[in-house]
């Protein structure tokens, strides 16, 4: 039996007893149960003293501050948007108001004004009478005042971190006086230790050029955080940006020690590898990152360059599509709704390590409104990482005319009865876990448009796959090239299915289809 923690075990039977404060008790034990990680519990206890002190914005606040915890920014939004309403002279509504600052800006000057001055008055910090000072005189924009202003915020002991860095990049920004920001960086980096401070300080000693200082920053912080990736990243990237490759080294292997299935660090080294002319080693570790990161698309074409190889799939790429559309536009003499499929294939390329890519080539002819209706505004429905290759209209004579494009939702604003509609793109996927390397795949070659040719192609190592076919059949082939076992499903001048009725079978089951599973 889990021993029960002592304080929560005090508090818990304090607040059972009447003689104590039992409000005092009940917020205690608030604190004991988030301060313990227990969230939950801490909000069942403040929801409890909110309905007993309903209009207590203290609460609120609190209530607020544990929804944050547990990612629920709907109810956290609701609490906070209530105190600012029902209780807008509030330290917590004015400091709302205080970190919202570009909405803040735009209102006019006076409500601007007294709003600040409203902070300063609520809050019992000097520093914040100071912030809100500089701030309306941010308005005013009298720089030499401003300067004032900002000097003597910044020459506030209780000044917290966070606001030190925010304020000292002013006297760059409002100035042009990087000098300055760097002597007050430096100074909070000898008395205390800030990620934040750090970053600030490394971004104005690079805009100096000032490579070493940054590396010595930086590896000042890595005498006391060997362990931090995020240091040593941060001065790998100095390094690189630096052509300083080979000092990097050090940096990479320690990154590896402390975590040796880092994805970034192994393709790190093989980008060392590739600047110190060493090709073999480049390209074991880059085959290293892609168990790890088989989609990344970037480091395949660094492999396929230097093994002066070419992308398997792109042999398979349809290139003559414009002839194509040329030759067969007008060909299909009837369909049902307004659209022909003149060509459709798909390639997909099943990587060793797991996941894969597909190359998707699609040409349809617009024979009515009901095909400009389909394909006016028509999403792809791609997400990840994919590539738009072609996403246009092919008019009659031959000119193009480029969808406009959100993600892979496209716009054919100027589609006409006979214009032809041509995508190409690239997809990449991978996947994680138990069964990373298991696929199930499908492809209907039979719809309501009739098609001149779809295709199917699957390119893996392996020699068999498991496919099965319904409602019909469709040409199939398996050669081998190279390495890759390449398996062909091919149709030429399909019928399309009779117009859909009501109380007939569902498309699936009159459709041909090929389904593929590992």
């Amino acid at each position: 039996m889990k021993k029960k923690h002592t304080v929560e075990s005090y508090f818990e039977e304090k607040v059972k007893n009447n003689q104590f404060d039992t409000n005092l008790n009940r917020f205690c034990l608030y604190k004991t149960y988030s301060r313990n990680g227990k969230i939950e519990q801490s909000i069942a206890v403040l929801k409890e003293l909110l309905e007993e002190n309903p209009n207590s914005s203290f609460i609120k606040g609190y209530l607020a501050e544990s929804y944050e915890k547990i990612n629920d920014e709907t109810s956290q939004n609701k609490i906070l948007d209530n105190i600012q309403l029902q209780d807008p002279d509030y330290y917590l509504s004015l400091l709302l108001d205080f970190q919202n600052i570009s909405d803040l800006m735009k209102e006019d000057i006076e409500t601007y004004n007294n709003k600040l001055n409203k902070i300063a008055s609520a809050i019992d910090y000097e520093y914040m009478k100071s912030a809100c000072e500089l701030l309306i005189l941010l308005r005013q924009e009298n720089k030499k005042e401003i300067r004032k202003a900002l000097d003597k915020l910044m020459s506030h002991d209780t000044l917290p971190s966070n606001i030190r860095v925010l304020f000292s990049d002013f006297y760059s920004k409002l100035f042009n006086d990087d000098k300055a920001t760097i002597n007050l960086l430096e100074g909070y980096n000898k008395k205390e230790f800030d990620t934040e401070v750090i970053d600030y300080l490394a971004y104005y000693y690079q805009k100096q050029n000032k490579i070493q200082k940054t590396i010595d920053l930086y590896d000042e912080a890595l005498v006391h955080f060997k362990h931090s990736n995020n240091f040593l990243y941060k001065i790998i990237s100095v390094l690189h940006e630096n052509n300083q490759y080979e000092k990097s080294l050090k940096y990479i292997d320690q990154g590896l020690k402390n975590f040796p299935n880092s994805y970034i660090f192994t393709k790190l080294k093989g980008d060392v590898y590739v600047q110190l002319k060493n090709d073999k080693k480049a390209i074991e570790l880059y085959e290293n990152a892609l168990t790890k990161r088989p989609a990344n698309s970037s480091i395949r074409n660094k492999l396929y360059d230097l093994k002066n190889t070419k992308n398997p799939i792109l042999e398979f790429h349809f290139e003559d599509a414009y002839d194509y559309v040329k030759q067969n536009r007008g060909k299909i003499k009837e369909n049902n709704y307004g659209l022909n499929t003149l060509f459709n294939q798909t390639d997909v390329f099943l990587y060793k390590s797991g996941g894969g890519e597909y190359q998707v080539t699609q040409i349809y002819e617009i024979t009515s409104q009901n095909g400009i209706d389909i394909f006016k505004e028509y999403s792809l429905g791609l997400g990840g990482n994919y590539k738009l290759n072609k996403t246009e209209i092919v008019k009659p004579g031959g000119e193009v005319v480029p969808a406009d494009r959100n993600g892979s939702d496209l716009v054919f604003d100027e589609l006409e009865i006979g214009d032809v509609i041509y995508i190409d793109y690239n997809t990449f996927y991978s996947k994680s876990g138990r069964f990373y390397k298991d696929y199930i795949m499908g492809k209907n070659f039979q719809s309501y448009h009739p098609s001149m040719k779809t295709s199917y192609r699957v390119l893996t190592y392996d020699k068999n796959v498991n496919f099965k076919i319904t409602n019909g059949d469709i040409n199939f082939k398996k050669y081998k090239k190279g390495d890759l076992y390449i398996h062909e499903w091919i149709e030429s001048n399909i019928d399309a299915l009779p117009i859909a009725e009501d109380y007939m079978p569902s498309f699936i089951d009159v459709s041909t289809r090929l389904h593929i599973s590992s």
